[in-house]
């Protein structure tokens, strides 16, 4: 599995490029002591001004989709997820040949950046309404996997969907940068 979240942690590392891009956008306050990026100050900066969030954007989504694009072409798998929370107006969607939105209701997913994030329910609000709505996502989905509740339901949907993806891979060889 390749994550768009993991890559975006990693074209900020200490000492890259795009965490000079970012300092040099924002200023020394989103930087931490330790030379790292103060994710929660620069958090509050984006939120509270779209054009701080569109600026950040610019500067790190071509490096997220040039890292994202680097991992693909060393795998050798029949089929990978791709987890890219912004996919729906995303240039990575161009990759995908299956679109699966692990979905859950606007409470749960409130409640859940919350506590990922250690925000308040006005933060977290703000940045889901950031990202693609509900029902953009369910819109461009081939396959949805209730999130919501127990974890066992979950395993379950997405070991059925392991199966379909395997069946589908095995029917349809890829070439290049095809993938399911």
């Amino acid at each position: 599995m390749l994550d768009a979240d993991i890559a975006a942690r990693e074209v900020v590392a200490p000492g890259s490029p795009g965490l000079a891009a970012v300092r040099s956008a924002f200023g020394d306050a989103v930087i931490a002591a330790d030379g790292s990026l103060d994710r929660r100050k620069l958090r509050a900066l984006i939120f509270a001004d779209d054009s701080r969030r569109r600026t950040l954007e610019h500067i790190l989504h071509p490096r997220i989709h040039a890292r994202i694009r680097q991992q693909l072409a060393k795998l050798d798998a029949p089929w990978v997820i791709l987890s890219v929370p912004l996919l729906v107006n995303s240039e990575l969607r161009e990759l995908i040949h299956r679109t699966l939105v692990i979905d859950a209701e606007p409470e749960v997913q409130i409640k859940r950046v919350m506590a990922r994030d250690d925000i308040d329910a006005d933060q977290a609000g703000k940045i889901l309404a950031a990202q693609s709505t509900r029902e953009e996502r369910l819109a461009i989905a081939d396959d949805v996997v209730d999130n919501s509740g127990d974890p066992q339901a979950l395993t379950a949907q997405l070991e059925r969907l392991a199966n379909l993806y395997d069946r589908l891979a095995a029917t349809h060889p890829r070439s290049g940068e095809s993938r399911y």
